[in-house]
């Protein structure tokens, strides 16, 4: 397979390069430094829309639970009396760290989390369902300053302006949910709100999302044809891209995504940075197992199982995780946690189980392609 050398300076949407399927590798590789294309948005900017967010933070143990619901005002708080229930419904147990359980109100359905997500919980309503995400990260040393943060975060979302220590207590609620005090919010704003303040949960470590605006779609190329796919571009990094990867969405957590296909067969590969914080091989692998259904294992049994492998100039662990085989559809997910000094970067490729053993080399060879600038 081509594998094509990339120096870049932002975060665009990625290269797209046609699936070569049945081809035998060939050993040149072929090296240059892209242009930056022209884009143009998809869809005019529309105008911001009246918007609540209902949310929840929990301090246990070392990490930060994150509940949020978000969407218009009228449907937001027509669910906060079983929002409110849902959160005190919670409960929280295992180890080495504790997960919560909860009660589901009527209607509502639980979808499995992704990337950073641990899960995600479905309201009927109007056109459009609502959403819950839970998020949970590690939390920092000053529990004011990183719930101060998050609110503020969550009142960008929504523009509204950020407030201080003082006005916090004035501003939400806390309430018991078992041994923990959680902290309710209820903002009411408009869409669109952004700055720095719309990115992943806070955490005193954590670099935000790639600034700048959101590239969208590119126009038509000549003579009305497709438009070939923006070069992706980092201030931070350099890498190849196998031949066969195209380019991915990114969402608030992740710096790079690709996708890969065969037919029905999908593959999602994504490249995060949290702080050092979130560098725990074990609490991070057992999160990456319950994604493709394996029960959480012990650092005993997990040990033997890790593969080293040198990334960003420094030596990562990596592991290959498999569905059960009875499971339908079968999963499976490779992975690569590698503490960096600015902090640990976590590159993940999950889906079709078939199709991910065989992008296992491409794989590896992506993350030993991946330096720092």
């Amino acid at each position: 397979m081509l594998l094509m050398r990339l120096t870049l300076r932002r975060f665009l949407p990625l290269l797209g390069l046609a699936v070569l399927a049945g081809c035998e590798p060939a050993e040149q590789i072929t090296q240059y430094t892209a242009d930056k294309p022209t884009l143009v948005s998809a869809t005019p900017p529309t105008a911001a829309q009246p918007q609540q967010t209902l949310g929840a933070i929990l301090l246990v143990d070392k990490t930060g639970w994150f509940f949020k619901l978000v969407g218009p005002p009228d449907e937001v708080e027509a669910q906060r009396e079983a929002f409110q229930g849902f959160i005190k419904s919670l409960t929280f147990a295992g180890t080495p760290a504790p997960e919560p359980t909860w009660k589901l109100p009527e209607g509502w359905t639980e979808k499995p989390g992704g990337e950073l997500r641990f899960a995600t919980i479905v309201i009927p309503s109007g056109e459009k369902p609502l959403e819950i995400s839970v998020i949970p990260l590690p939390r920092g040393d000053d529990d004011g300053a990183y719930l101060l943060e998050n609110v503020n975060r969550w009142r960008g979302q929504v523009s509204l302006p950020p407030i201080n220590k003082a006005e916090l207590a004035r501003t939400t609620e806390t309430i018991k949910v078992g041994d923990y005090d959680c902290t309710f919010v209820s903002l009411v704003g408009t869409s669109g709100g952004g700055g720095g303040m719309s990115g992943a949960p806070f955490a005193p470590f954590a670099k935000g999302p790639p600034s700048g605006p959101a590239a969208g779609p590119p126009a038509s190329g000549p003579a009305g044809g497709p438009a070939p796919a923006a070069v992706p571009e980092s201030d931070e990094l350099t890498f190849e891209i196998p031949a066969g990867w195209t380019a991915g969405q990114q969402n608030q957590f992740s710096k790079l995504a690709f996708n890969v296909s065969d037919g029905e067969k999908s593959l999602v590969i994504t490249v995060s940075q949290l702080g050092p914080a979130a560098g725990d091989v074990l609490q991070n692998i057992n999160r990456w197992r319950g994604q493709v259904g394996l029960a959480p294992t012990t650092i005993a049994e997990l040990t033997p199982t890790l593969q080293s492998v040198a990334t960003l100039g420094v030596t990562g662990q990596m592991v290959t995780l498999a569905a059960p085989p009875e499971a339908s559809p079968r999963k499976a997910l490779l992975g690569v946690i590698a503490a960096a000094p600015d902090g640990v970067w976590f590159v993940k490729l999950i889906g079709d189980h078939d199709l991910a053993l065989r992008e296992k080399d491409h794989f590896e060879a992506f993350v030993k392609s991946l330096k720092m600038k």
